[in-house]
């Protein structure tokens, strides 16, 4: 314990981590199911392999389901709940709020693995480039123009 150095971080350590944090998705509500593979007592988590896809995905669950777990373990199961992503958009783990036995409908319905429906927004995902049919060239016809901010306005006004 004696021999531990502190930890630095840089100023690009810094960025680095706030780039991360910028593309990793938002948490959303997720169904996975598949066969509970895995259940460990410790920290509460689970493995659930999806047979039809051969993937594994991680859980967590509250603290009032481990008998839960235990009885279902080796079975079909269904978990809906918080799903974590990582930047690149994969899966990382579900904070399971619901574990129950999965019939063999919801077992081929929500197999496959969970994807982000949208990564973290930044001002360069947000930019849309203008074309010759969008933007003021759509309106006005023609872009960049010589008309005056007076006619734009003007047109803009007669538009809406």
């Amino acid at each position: 314990m004696g021999d531990e150095k502190p930890l630095k971080l840089t100023k690009s350590d810094l960025d680095g981590l706030a780039t991360l944090e910028g593309e990793t998705p938002p948490p959303q509500y997720v169904r996975v199911a598949g066969k509970l593979d895995q259940i460990r007592a410790s920290d509460r988590t689970f493995t659930i392999r999806s047979t039809a896809h051969n993937l594994a995905f991680k859980g967590i669950a509250e603290p009032g389901q481990r008998q839960q777990l235990q009885e279902l373990w080796g079975k079909s199961v269904l978990v809906g709940g918080m799903a974590h992503f990582t930047p690149a958009g994969g899966l990382l783990r579900i904070e399971a709020e619901q574990i129950r036995k999965a019939s063999l409908k919801e077992e081929s319905q929500w197999g496959a693995p969970p994807r982000s429906l949208g990564g973290a927004e930044t001002p360069q995902s947000l930019k849309v480039p203008q074309g010759p049919r969008s933007g003021l060239n759509a309106i006005m016809g023609k872009w960049p123009g010589d008309e005056s901010d007076d006619v734009i306005a003007e047109a803009l006004e007669h538009l809406s």
